[in-house]
């Protein structure tokens, strides 16, 4: 008789003999607690000990002892006490210790009250538009308010190219005379003027020059 053959005849009489049936079952339940209690002995011959405490982890109900041997604490108190050794607890009733050198006051970015915070004393500062002109912001101050270097940069980009195609009404490449497509370069370029250098002065005219695509990389590479 083949195992197909067999396989059929045992689902038959399983169907025909109910009492058959809860007979396997129980079977079935005891084999599985008996190969259960076999791997808990088996892990208890090699445990894993708990990193805080150094009690034996023990198996919990529902847990095979494979989850068992991945854990390094017995529990969720013994890891938040070795997670937390070293750091430093505020005293009963009292203020939290000083860490570091304190901040210095200095005035909010926006209304100008003093704060301890790194630019403005309070997120309704933080949340005001910059309304300040652009000509009279500092370099130092842009970079800060804008979420991005690029961004930044692309402003004062943008104000200089204003500033000086307003004064060329037939732009063109300063050195081969190529108008189809030109761009702005400054003479003295943007990174070596200082943070409390202001806009206009990064954007004087006489700091500006037309140039075509390849004299601009020229001119920054050079």
């Amino acid at each position: 008789m083949t195992h197909r053959e067999n396989m059929c005849l045992h689902t038959w009489s399983m169907k025909s003999n109910p009492k058959r049936k809860t007979q396997c079952r129980e079977a079935a339940a005891a084999s599985a607690i008996k190969s259960r209690l076999r791997a808990i002995k088996a892990y208890m011959t090699n445990p894993v000990l708990c990193g805080f405490c150094g009690k034996v982890v023990l198996v919990a109900d529902g847990e095979r002892p494979s989850q068992t041997k991945k854990k390094r604490f017995c529990d969720a108190s013994c890891a938040a006490s070795f997670n937390n050794q070293g750091r430093i607890r505020n005293p009963a009733g009292g203020q939290p210790p000083q860490q570091g050198v304190p901040r210095q006051a200095k005035p909010c970015e926006r209304c100008g009250r003093s704060t301890k915070n790194k630019c403005f004393c309070s997120r309704s500062c933080h949340a005001t538009p910059y309304t300040k002109p652009l000509e009279q912001t500092t370099k130092g101050e842009l970079f800060r308010n804008r979420p991005t270097w690029q961004a930044a940069r692309s402003v004062i980009q943008g104000h200089a190219r204003r500033i000086l195609f307003a004064s060329n009404p037939n732009p063109a490449c300063h050195i081969c005379g190529y108008d189809r497509h030109v761009e702005v370069a400054h003479k003295h370029p943007v990174k070596d003027f200082p943070d409390n250098a202001l806009v206009s002065e990064i954007n004087q005219l006489e700091n500006l020059l037309l140039l075509c695509p390849n004299h601009h990389w020229e001119h920054d590479h050079s």
